[in-house]
């Protein structure tokens, strides 16, 4: 009885395994060089998951659970809170002559017990290799097909981006002075803070004046 209840557990195992593997099998990745940019796109959910240049080595890379593109603002009275983004949705992923088209016909909330209200939100991101042969080009649409407002829009929303020149070299340039962005302390993913907290978050408002550091300058 010990014995057939081993066999038993053996058989289960790897009954599991398999169903893992066969998990990780079916998420597929679209693969694209775009004037020389090597570029992934988890065919699940549209979210790029690599771009990989040969002078620079990896910009970006991600799983696809936590990749990104798009994430929208969506408060209702239920969440105020509310995200509609690429990483909750299914997207259809389409080769074009000149790159690729990741379509979402429904955008899909960050909280799925959230009431949603009648209608759609419809999405469409277009990567493409520019003319002069060393560009690629990102576009987006949104269709608000719903009865909300969305008053916030992120694109292109990148996950996992990656110091190509360094913890210390790595330099976002503004208008009136330079930013190291990853010598801040940065969370792994899994221990991210709530949304509550700002923890994280930095902005550079182009609205603050001249003397801002993101100031516009003519």
């Amino acid at each position: 009885m010990v014995a057939k209840m081993a066999k038993c557990v053996v058989w289960l195992g790897c009954l599991l395994l398999l169903q893992a593997a066969a998990r990780a099998q079916e998420r597929g990745v679209y693969r694209a060089r775009l004037n020389g940019l090597e570029l992934g796109v988890d065919e699940e959910n549209g979210g790029l998951v690599c771009l990989r240049y040969a002078a620079t080595g990896a910009i970006l890379a991600a799983s696809g659970e936590s990749s990104g593109l798009l994430e929208i603002a969506y408060p209702n009275e239920a969440f105020a809170p509310l995200r509609l983004a690429s990483r909750f949705s299914h997207a259809r992923v389409q080769e074009t002559s000149s790159g690729v088209t990741i379509t979402w016909d429904d955008l899909r909330p960050s909280r799925s017990k959230v009431a949603l209200p009648v209608g759609k939100v419809q999405a469409e991101v277009t990567i493409r290799a520019a003319e002069d042969g060393r560009s690629v080009l990102l576009s987006c649409r949104i269709e608000n097909r719903s009865a909300l407002s969305i008053p916030q829009v992120l694109f292109p929303d990148l996950w996992g981006m990656k110091p190509i020149e360094g913890v210390e070299g790595t330099r976002l340039r503004l208008a009136r002075g330079v930013v190291h962005p990853f010598q801040i302390p940065i969370r792994e993913l899994q221990a991210a803070s709530p949304y509550y907290e700002r923890v994280g978050w930095k902005e550079y408002p182009a609205g603050e004046g001249y003397y801002a550091l993101n100031a516009l300058r003519w």
